[in-house]
């Protein structure tokens, strides 16, 4: 396992938390000099793949729907041919190459079901010389962490209600692709002045769209990442389980890791009752933390469990980050789903 500087493993969590905060900022914060601060985050953006982008708040953003499909190919594809196939996607925040039960692992943000079945229609002709199986699930509400929100997705949405014109949504798109780009650098790209990009972002952040400027992370450190899906049987036993199973995701986090042992957490409808992503360093840590615990917890409920080793990002970034979880993970209402 390899070890990283409590200054490395800060800064990730400081940019987690606001990565739109100033280098001056982060070296007052994690007690070291500006050039330290510098150097920590080249590092990060290269081995980790670092990227500085929004977290939207969902309530405030409107009617945007997830979905998480797992993809299993009767042919197994060569990289290249998928890579070829989700290029410039604009639905996807990302694509992964997976190892396991699911041969690929997709995450879609849109805006209307008509734009999904239209990119489904496109996606599945492409893959059809593969056999590919299907396994999508309804995103109904995030756990932990965030999925980001493609552009392409943001163009088409309309501010208005929120009192936010175009120049505003050019504004956000800047940011979103890139959450440090400072006021100067938005005025030249959008030949604006910079007193009016100061003004609009005061603006924008009044509307409460934006729940913070955070990173994700292509490269994770984890050498062994997972992503895996529960289907279970609903009973009196459940509920339990359920808050069982949210009280060990607090608890399995160092005092301060890398990156949080299960970053993204959702409860899903669909094929399956909950997906996550789970970051470890073996196999044996991921079997341990994610297979045999969930047994373990489930186990009056049926518990069938879909899992396979994430391998390779295709497109997008995978909502990997370091968060303060006691703060972020959230628990829904299971004696409603119940009912």
């Amino acid at each position: 396992m390899k070890e990283y500087s409590y200054i490395k493993k800060t800064l990730l969590r400081e940019l987690s938390s606001d990565s739109s905060c100033s280098i001056t900022e982060l070296a007052h914060r994690i007690k070291c000099s500006r050039s330290t601060v510098m150097s920590n985050m080249e590092f990060l953006e290269r081995e980790f793949g670092m990227h500085y982008t929004i977290e939207f708040n969902r309530e405030v953003l409107g009617f945007v729907k997830n979905q998480i499909v797992l993809v299993k190919f009767g042919i197994k594809p060569e990289r290249e041919q998928v890579e070829e196939i989700f290029a410039g996607n604009k639905f996807l925040p990302f694509v992964a190459e997976t190892v396991g039960d699911f041969d690929m692992l997709i995450g879609i943000v849109y805006n209307t079901t008509d734009e999904f079945l239209r990119w489904r229609s496109r996606a599945l002709h492409k893959l059809l010389r593969f056999r590919p199986s299907l396994r999508a699930s309804y995103v109904t509400m995030i756990n932990a962490g965030f999925l980001a929100i493609p552009n392409g997705v943001l163009e088409k949405l309309s501010l208005n209600l929120l009192g936010l014109d175009s120049l505003d949504t050019k504004i956000i798109l800047q940011l979103n692709e890139n959450a440090r780009l400072t006021n100067i650098k938005i005025a030249e790209k959008l030949e604006v002045d910079v007193e009016t990009v100061r003004y609009r972002i005061r603006k924008i952040l009044k509307t409460n769209l934006i729940s913070r400027f955070t990173i994700v992370l292509t490269k994770p450190p984890t050498q062994f990442n997972v992503a895996f899906a529960l289907d279970y049987s609903l009973g009196p036993s459940t509920t339990s389980a359920y808050y069982n199973s949210m009280s060990y995701y607090k608890s399995v986090d160092g005092k301060l890791p890398v990156v949080n042992a299960f970053p993204y957490l959702a409860a899903v409808s669909g094929r399956y009752y909950f997906f996550g992503i789970g970051c470890f360093y073996s196999e044996e840590e991921a079997v341990r933390n994610v297979v045999l615990k969930h047994k373990e917890i489930f186990k009056d409920d049926n518990l069938e469990m879909a899992y396979a080793r994430i391998t390779n990002v295709i497109s997008g970034y995978l909502p990997i980050r370091n968060m303060n979880q006691d703060r972020g993970l959230t628990v829904m209402d299971m004696e409603g789903l119940i009912g």
